[in-house]
């Protein structure tokens, strides 16, 4: 009978394979897709909420792919600003799965960071600013479990803005758990296509030109401005 554990232990070896170089992404991509055609059922069972109906595959590389650019922006991040905003500080550790983007059956609940001394925790969020067009899109979309996971365990949100393409970082911003709690409690929730059919919030960046234009597909007619819920800083 198939596990949750031994579909771990088969995603853990391939990470392996591929983070050591013994398999290039492709390859890794291949296997995986693999494993999804031997248990369909169980792999739609665990990744039914894959962005843009990804195979497991594509997922993968993703993730895998994802979770190097949060941790560079952590690196990034914290040395850079992280005193201007709690002071000092002794360390900062990865305690989420973004460290290595392996994939899980069963996702640990635990945030991206956790600075100590003052302990805190922070949750790490990528923004690639798009354009369509002639036109800016600069958006960022949240997903309502992780606004309320950040909530419930009283952590930071820290979006780092970056342009797409040349990823060159272009502002962050720090939500703290009292700006979170009115996003949650003000904001309107949807299911949006770019984080694969999850509930979700979205905001609108100064520069986003007539947002209005834009259908449900690339910004909710819900969409908020951003800097009436959070902090903007321009690195």
């Amino acid at each position: 009978m198939i596990t949750a554990e031994k579909v771990d232990a088969i995603f853990a070896s391939l990470h392996k394979e591929v983070m050591s170089g013994e398999i290039t992404k492709e390859e890794y991509e291949a296997k995986l897709n693999v494993v999804e055609a031997q248990w369909p059922k169980f792999i739609h069972e665990h990744f039914k909420n894959r962005p843009d109906n990804r195979t497991l595959g594509q997922f993968g590389v993703y993730l895998l792919t994802n979770s190097r650019i949060e941790k560079h922006h952590a690196d990034w991040w914290f040395p850079r600003y992280a005193r201007k905003h709690f002071g000092e500080y002794e360390s900062y550790e990865c305690i989420g799965v973004d460290q290595s983007g392996v994939l899980l059956c069963n996702v640990s609940e635990n945030l991206d960071y956790e600075m100590k001394h003052p302990l805190t925790r922070i949750e790490v969020k990528d923004c690639a600013i798009a354009t369509i067009g002639d036109k800016l899109l600069h958006k960022a979309t949240y997903k309502e479990a992780s606004v309320k996971a950040c909530i419930k365990n009283d952590a930071y949100l820290l979006t780092v803005f970056r342009k797409r393409g040349d990823n060159e970082r272009k502002a962050y911003s720090l939500t703290n758990p009292q700006q979170l709690k009115r996003i949650d409690e003000e904001c309107e929730y949807e299911p949006r296509h770019e984080m694969g059919g999850k509930s979700c919030c979205q905001f609108f960046l100064p520069g986003c030109e007539d947002r209005k234009q834009y259908g449900s597909k690339d910004l909710s007619p819900n969409a908020q401005e951003l800097t009436e819920y959070m902090d903007l800083h321009y690195g």
